[in-house]
């Protein structure tokens, strides 16, 4: 299996949506996701982190084998925090 990380891209809507679509994936998620999560939320989803302000928040998808198989994220400090960042 090959695994690296990448920008999403819009095309990756469908197995974004087909992962969180999933309620024992979508447990394990944050509060706030609908259920059933369709590609027009997964589309919305990609959008925002496109529009992320990367000096801020960066967002990558984990590509599995050629598709998009999850998310990993930094979101950096402020402050006495500007040398760090919180990952998810």
């Amino acid at each position: 299996m090959e695994v690296c990380l990448r920008p999403w891209t819009i095309e990756d809507a469908t197995a974004l949506a087909a992962a969180l679509n999933n309620k024992n994936v979508l447990r394990n998620m944050r509060d706030g996701y609908p259920f059933p999560f369709m590609e027009k939320n997964a589309r919305e989803m990609i959008r925002s982190f496109l529009l992320m302000d990367r000096k801020k928040c960066i967002v990558l998808a984990i590509e599995a084998d050629g598709a998009a198989a999850g998310s990993i994220g930094a979101t950096f400090g402020e402050n006495i925090h500007s040398h760090s960042a919180e990952i998810g």
